[in-house]
């Protein structure tokens, strides 16, 4: 039986050191989103509080899917909430979807600075990251429709409770 040396961490190893860095992940995720956005008010720091709150959560969830190789059916209840109370506030769902963006790219990066620099087998490396970028593109092409549906049932569900109001 061969041993497997440090520098060829398994999968599940690899996604553990994923979450371990999710403070640093977090915090690349705010500063972009500052970055390139913005005129959504990233600045505050209230609202970038609960951006930090949000996508720590967020990410997590994500991660329990990339470990599990599968892909939601329904919004995560972290991201479903946050898609109604963006909707609740009337902020557009494009910054919704432009947070999840930001996020597939940081993501994705994480994903590669780890196994480039913890699997030194070139082909074992080639799968962990095609894996890798199959379950991020994935994921991010699930979740944005999951969340827009969920942002517009309830600006739909807004708009028949203020109809009913009048």
């Amino acid at each position: 039986m061969a041993t497997r040396t440090r520098s060829e961490p398994t999968f599940d190893e690899l996604v553990d050191e994923l979450e371990a860095r999710i403070d640093e992940i977090v915090e690349v995720h705010v500063r972009r989103m500052h970055e390139h956005y913005p005129e959504q008010a990233v600045g505050d720091p209230v609202i970038e509080q609960r951006i930090r709150e949000f996508s720590n959560e967020s990410i997590l969830v994500e991660y329990g899917w990339l470990r599990r190789g599968e892909l939601p059916d329904g919004a995560p209840t972290r991201d479903a909430e946050g898609a109604r109370e963006l909707a609740r506030l009337g902020i557009p769902v494009d910054w919704l979807l432009a947070g999840f963006r930001v996020g597939h790219r940081c993501h994705w990066e994480a994903w590669l600075d780890l196994v480039e620099s913890r699997v030194d087998d070139s082909a074992r490396r080639r799968q962990l990251l095609e894996r890798g970028s199959k379950f991020f593109f994935d994921y991010v092409d699930r979740i944005t429709n999951l969340v827009t549906e969920e942002y517009e049932r309830e600006r739909q569900r807004l708009r028949r409770k203020q109809g009913s109001q009048r």
